[in-house]
């Protein structure tokens, strides 16, 4: 059994599968048209085309167990939903869950039908097109979140019950409130990190990039640069936390914590005491 299948014979399938009746200058048409765009969307997704060229006979060879990769993408080519977000390339407009499979099945083609060489070259470029990576760390971390926040927000019903004896209405009112604030300010944090990050990271760039001019040829070509030698991203992310913490140190020492006075220790100490006896009743 042949490992890999013609575009040519794959187009054959497609024509017949639709229940198309073409003569030979029709199909050849029809073929023209479809090999545009297998090039088209291979290319939208940061695939070179040619590297599935057959360089002995010219056409393009398609490994045969991922034949209905391309038939799946050759007839989601005019799709409102998927062929035209790919060829436009909006893939953040596009739902993750497809996107996801699109991916996978494109990687795979890639894995199964390109050398180790050329394949790493495709799928690193497959992956950068599509933003994958990030794709995939927003739907996770999305997912967890919604659902820790949905969970909590659900077990809120059942937790400030009628029964309770220590909160009164307005005291599960008021944690509850402090849970969305502490939810605003975590997403603070976050952008404050996120702003230290791109700060290092800009500044490890910039130092490494005029490094290399200085220690260059005056005449070098800009293609001949050497590739930066960059941190690891949980390098950065790590020294992003240090320093977002000590800045939090340093406001937290310019703000001296003023002590309670005698009477509001004795209110304290009054309320206590109140507690405990609601208590042992």
């Amino acid at each position: 059994m042949d490992k890999y299948i013609s575009l040519y014979q794959i187009c054959k399938e497609l024509a017949d599968e639709a229940g198309k009746e073409l003569d030979e200058q029709q199909f050849k048409n029809y073929y023209d048209q479809k090999k545009d765009e297998f090039k088209d969307i291979l290319a939208s997704l940061g695939v070179e085309p040619e590297t599935f060229r057959n360089v002995d006979n010219n056409s393009f060879q398609i490994p045969i167990d991922h034949s209905g990769t391309i038939k799946m993408l050759l007839n989601s080519y005019t799709s409102k939903e998927l062929g035209k977000k790919i060829r436009k390339q909006k893939y953040f407009d596009m739902d993750f869950k497809g996107l996801e499979e699109i991916v996978k099945q494109v990687d795979s083609l890639l894995v199964d039908g390109l050398d180790t060489e050329k394949q790493l070259t495709e799928r690193s470029k497959l992956l950068t097109i599509t933003r994958y990576v990030i794709r995939q760390a927003i739907s996770e971390v999305q997912s967890a979140a919604i659902e820790q926040v949905l969970r909590n927000i659900e077990e809120m019903k059942t937790f400030f019950t009628f029964e309770d004896k220590w909160l009164n209405d307005s005291d599960k009112a008021h944690l509850i409130r402090f849970y969305g604030q502490l939810i605003k300010e975590a997403n603070d944090k976050w952008h404050t990190v996120v702003d230290i990050y791109e700060g290092l990271r800009s500044e490890e760039i910039i130092e490494q990039s005029v490094q290399m001019v200085d220690n260059s040829d005056s005449d070098y070509l800009e293609d001949n640069m050497p590739d930066l030698q960059l941190d690891e991203p949980y390098l950065v992310l790590w020294q992003a936390i240090q320093e977002y913490r000590n800045e939090q140190g340093l406001t937290i020492r310019e703000t001296p914590i003023k002590k309670p006075t005698k009477e509001q220790l004795k209110l304290v100490e009054k309320s206590i005491e109140e507690l405990k006896q609601r208590r042992n009743h």
